[in-house]
């Protein structure tokens, strides 16, 4: 754990963090390899990939730097993006092009609510489900769209009103 979070804090170069943490689990608990959702793992690096593509493409960039003229849809960016590419990538993809920082932060973490792939956190627990209770799986979508829809809507309602 204390490796990690030296590199996590760059204390320790993350590659080196990485390796050792790697080789300490490989020595004591290979087993563990065998247990990661590698999908789920992947599904999150393909969304940073995707994010360092976007972040290079000129029309994006200038659309970005054109779009982001206030507060209110500097919010409304940053929530719509979140339901697209997931909230923490859209976090890295937008914020270099506002001064609205306050904004992107409030409507990524807002933007979490909404669409399964709006968090990282909302993927890991449709898989719980779908592991756990499948015959319950459409009855957790549907109930999971529709809380989070209206909680996605009365924040964004409420917080648009103060920014």
């Amino acid at each position: 754990m204390i490796v990690m979070i030296a590199g996590v804090f760059s204390v320790i170069h993350y590659l080196i963090a990485f390796i050792i943490v790697a080789g300490i689990i490989l020595f004591w608990r290979p087993q563990l390899f065998r247990k990661i959702d590698y999908r789920l793992l992947c599904t999150f690096a393909f969304f940073f990939i995707i994010v360092g593509n976007l972040s290079q493409s000129e029309e994006l960039v200038n659309w970005l730097q054109r779009t982001f003229t206030n507060p209110i849809s500097t919010l409304l960016d940053g929530i719509l993006a979140s339901q697209v590419i997931s909230n923490v990538p859209a976090a890295i993809l937008l914020a270099p092009f506002t001064k609205y920082h306050q904004s992107i932060l409030l409507g990524v973490n807002i933007g979490g609510l909404g669409t399964l792939i709006a968090s990282l956190a909302n993927l890991i627990g449709y898989k719980i489900v779908h592991i756990q209770i499948p015959n319950d799986r459409k009855l957790f979508t549907r109930n999971f769209y529709l809380v989070n829809i209206i909680y996605l809507s009365l924040l964004t309602l409420i917080i648009s009103f103060i920014v």
